[in-house]
């Protein structure tokens, strides 16, 4: 083999990498199964300096750990979604320049541990990184926490890492 030729070898076989497809990127069942999430806020709206000091920015699964179990289910092509033990319907939708990535977008009543309610979408643009899921994240809310009497309406934007529970492959 002439040294003309490794080149072109080498990009053949690179190109795969290259546009982040791997043999089991059309299953979206790869993504079932428990995942622990951190999620981080890069932008916030109200401020967090104008937010109440009732508000339970400790609680609410955008900030911070949360538990996702995901389980793909084929003739919705969606996904149903358990976070910290409350169940959710979300949507699936493959890019289509890279099968690594997706959009996962789902909405409803998430209701903290101190009790506060909050009518929410949620909606993240994803990439699958084997045992590892990260991208970005939009949140919009009305809240309310009947317990102190106030309520609100919370729009951020953040960051999501995760990967795949204690003893659960994730996919």
């Amino acid at each position: 083999m002439r040294s003309s030729q490794i080149p072109i070898i080498v990009l053949g076989l690179a190109a795969p990498l290259a546009t982040g497809c791997d043999p089991d990127c059309d299953n979206p069942n790869r993504l079932d199964g428990l995942h622990n999430v951190w999620s981080n806020v890069v932008e916030h709206t109200p401020s967090p300096d104008a937010i109440p000091d009732e508000y339970p920015v400790g609680e609410v699964f955008y900030n911070g750990h949360s538990e996702w179990r995901l389980r793909y289910v084929q003739n919705q092509r969606a996904f149903d979604l358990e976070l910290n033990d409350q169940q959710y319907n979300a949507q699936y939708r493959k890019d289509a320049d890279n099968c690594n990535a997706f959009r996962l977008s789902f909405e409803g009543v998430y209701v903290t541990p101190g009790g506060a309610q909050h009518e929410f979408e949620w909606v993240g643009d994803l990439v699958y990184f084997g045992t590892h899921i990260g991208g970005t994240f939009e949140y919009i809310s009305d809240w309310s926490d009947l317990g102190t009497g106030t309520a609100g309406h919370v729009w951020t934007v953040g960051e999501l890492r995760s990967t795949s529970g204690a003893g659960d492959t994730g996919y």
